[in-house]
C-alpha cells in the first residue's frame, strides 16, 4: 500500500525531533486548508471541497490533496512533490480523486471540527475534510489502517488508488525524461 511505497522513499530510521518543513510545502497546505466554497450560497457541511490525506513517515509527511474538481497533487513536506496528477491527460487519476472527493461525505461523522492542522505524528494518518463549513480531521495508527482495523479503511483505500495512480504518472514522466539508449 502507500506506506510501503513512500516508506522506501524515505528510509525507516525514525527521527526523534518533530518534522522540518519547507516553507513552501507549508504555504501550500495552509492555503489548501484555507479554500472556501466557489458558491457563496453553498450550505452542505459535508460535501468536500478538498480531501487530504496526510502520512507521517519516519522521514517526512506526505500530503496527498485530493480536489472537488478531480484535481489531484502529492507534497513532500522535506521538498517537492507531484502536482497537476488529476489534469489530462491523465483520466485514471482524475477518476480516482473525484471518487475520493465523492466518498468524503460518508467519513465526516467520524472526524472532529477543527481550526488547528497538526501534521500527524510519525506512523500515524491524518485525514483532513475540507468543506463549505469548516475542516474536519481525525489521525490515527497507520498500522491500524494497512490491517483494516479501522471504520476509516474505506476512504483510506480510494487515497492509496489515487497514490497509485500519481506514481505511474511520476514513473512515465522520468521515464521519458530518462535518456534513450544509443544516444
Amino acid at each position: 500500500m502507500f506506506g510501503s511505497f513512500l516508506g522506501k522513499l524515505f528510509g525507516a530510521d525514525v527521527p526523534t525531533a518533530a518534522y522540518k518543513t519547507t516553507d513552501l510545502y507549508s504555504d501550500i497546505r495552509s492555503k489548501i486548508l484555507a479554500l472556501k466554497s466557489e458558491k457563496p450560497t453553498d450550505t452542505d457541511a459535508t460535501r468536500a471541497i478538498a480531501v487530504l490525506i496526510e502520512l507521517g513517515l519516519p522521514q517526512a509527511v506526505v500530503t496527498l490533496v485530493s480536489y472537488d474538481d478531480g484535481g489531484a497533487s502529492m507534497y513532500f513536506s522535506s521538498g517537492g512533490g507531484i502536482i497537476g496528477a488529476g489534469e489530462l491527460p491523465h483520466p485514471e487519476a482524475r477518476a480516482a480523486s473525484l471518487k475520493l472527493t465523492a466518498a468524503a461525505p460518508s467519513f465526516v461523522s467520524l472526524m472532529t471540527k477543527t481550526e488547528k492542522f497538526p501534521l500527524p505524528q510519525i506512523n500515524h494518518t491524518r485525514f483532513y475534510i475540507v468543506t463549505p463549513k469548516g475542516v474536519y480531521t481525525v489521525e490515527v495508527r497507520s498500522d491500524d489502517l494497512a490491517a483494516n482495523n479501522s471504520p476509516l479503511f474505506p476512504f483510506y483505500l480510494l487515497g492509496d488508488k489515487l497514490i497509485t495512480q500519481i506514481r505511474l504518472i511520476d514513473e512515465a514522466s522520468q521515464k521519458a525524461k530518462a535518456p534513450s539508449k544509443g544516444s
